[in-house]
């Protein structure tokens, strides 16, 4: 089996005067094309599981690997090499840049790793209309609702053609009708693109939908 994330007995552990232990010996599969949730309630590791995935962190001991790369051991550049080829990133806060138009903080990641600007250009385009944005490239952030805003994020983690994308608590401030068309626009990438999905969410209109939940309580894996 193609596995797209696996997780070896993986513990994080934040220094201080009183450590805390994020995540505790956790192992995780994830096949390829996986349409799969983090479920649990706040502070139950979630969001600590999603930037260790996504090499934004590093684990205290154990190993993760995407694909067939092992992330353990990589350091901050070469994981964030990796992962602007090969991952999209989804913040609940959406992080756009608020002196750059759509387009712009679509085609980012794509300049800074020095791609073609024509082909940069073409592939935000595409990534736009695949979110139904096609007509607000020019669009600056304060221009577009918190629901626009969160397709742009979208668009941007979705533009380089990622093996896997990680999108914490997506829906977590959207109303009911923006969150629902997301989820679809979710359930459609995984289906015609074959991009496998990891949320991290306590949103039951999004667990009901995936087809995997990996239920983490207190840093550890209780079932999935």
């Amino acid at each position: 089996m193609e596995y797209a994330l696996r997780f070896r007995n993986v513990t994080k552990i934040y220094p201080g005067i009183s450590p805390i232990t994020a995540l505790r010996d956790v192992t995780v599969d994830l096949e390829a094309g996986c349409f799969a949730a983090l479920v649990g309630p706040s502070g139950s590791g979630k969001t600590t599981f999603l930037n260790l995935a996504a090499g934004l962190d590093e684990p205290s001991s154990g190993t993760i690997a995407i694909g067939d790369r092992e992330l353990t051991g990589l350091s901050l550049r070469e994981r964030g090499a990796f992962r602007s080829f090969h991952v999209g990133f989804v913040f609940q806060s959406y992080n756009l840049l608020k002196n750059l138009t759509a387009r712009e903080n679509v085609e980012l990641i794509s300049i800074v790793r020095g791609d073609d600007p024509e082909k940069v250009r073409r592939r935000a385009d595409r990534a736009l209309e695949q979110v139904g944005l096609a007509d607000k490239g020019a669009s600056f952030p304060a221009e577009l609702s918190g629901g626009q805003q969160q397709r742009v994020a979208i668009a941007r983690a979705l533009v380089t053609e990622p093996r896997i994308v990680f999108a914490d608590e997506p829906t977590a401030n959207l109303d009911y009708q923006t969150a629902h068309q997301l989820i679809e626009l979710f359930e459609r990438l995984n289906r015609e693109e074959k991009t496998a999905f990891l949320f991290s969410t306590h949103d039951p209109r999004m667990i009901d939908r995936v087809s995997r939940k990996i239920m983490i309580s207190d840093g550890a894996v209780a079932g999935g």
